[in-house]
């Protein structure tokens, strides 16, 4: 049986996740510092944090389609990246972030002068979150979908390469080498952080390139010379593809090692 086809899909969930983040990433792009910590302090000499507290991913934005059982790994694969680190970290469900997520949007929302402000927002929670959590710094993750360069098999993103796979080719199309004719435009799986200060202030904000989430299915390509993306199988599973991706989401916030 044939993977499920998700070409239209994939376009809406590339516009609809770009549409979702831009408010606030237009925000925090304004705001965060590219280089707070690229020496170990920032620019008053104040350490890097160390302590963090960790949100689920996807909090303020919805999880791109296809991509919803694959928040539980890529979460872990945050967490133990920041303790390799040697950070140390704090975690929220996601029911109770959810829940404090939308009571601090409500409490914005009342004010006559900062409706639907996300920085204020952002604030809110920060500061009902200390009530209750010691942290440095708050991280907030998310996954989207981000544009790619493709040449020949592989595709760049966001500080990545990584080889687009192909499925269903039948015996004429691969004698034919159909597949090195095609030009497909993938959608790349980023992980976008963003980090903020005790007080709610942007940190920092970055993007790290992790995997692809579909394939090239080319089944029938032959007779029509268009090509299908079929969701993979195994999404972001992959946990050098991972890791790789969050270091550079954090860099140089979090310098690569």
């Amino acid at each position: 049986m044939r993977g499920r086809s998700i070409r239209s899909v994939q376009c809406r969930v590339r516009r609809s996740a770009s549409i979702a983040v831009l408010a606030i990433c237009s925000w925090a792009c304004a705001s965060a510092p590219s280089f707070p910590y690229a020496h170990g302090t920032d620019s008053k000499g104040n350490p890097a944090p160390q302590h963090f507290l960790v949100l689920p991913l996807n909090l303020a934005v919805h999880v791109p389609v296809g991509l919803e059982g694959t928040t539980d790994d890529v979460f872990s694969a945050i967490a133990g990246y920041l303790r390799d680190r040697g950070n140390s970290i704090e975690t929220m469900s996601p029911e109770a972030a959810l829940s404090q997520w939308h009571s601090s949007i409500g409490e914005v929302s009342a004010s006559d002068t900062r409706k639907h402000d996300f920085e204020a927002a952002m604030q809110m929670f920060i500061k009902r979150a200390r009530e209750s959590t010691s942290f440095d710094a708050a991280i907030m993750p998310a996954l989207v979908f981000r544009d790619t360069k493709v040449r020949e098999r592989t595709v760049k993103w966001d500080g990545v390469i990584r080889r687009y796979d192909t499925v269903n080719v039948s015996k004429e199309a691969k004698d034919k080498k159909i597949a090195g004719g095609l030009s497909p435009v993938f959608g790349g799986v980023s992980l976008h952080v963003m980090v903020f200060g005790t007080n709610g202030d942007s940190i920092f904000q970055g993007y790290g390139g992790l995997d692809l989430a579909h394939d090239l299915d080319l089944y029938g390509v032959e007779r029509t010379m268009r090509a299908q993306f079929t969701l993979k199988s195994e999404l972001l599973r992959n946990s050098k593809y991972l890791r790789e991706g969050i270091s550079h989401a954090f860099d140089p916030y979090l310098p690569r090692n």
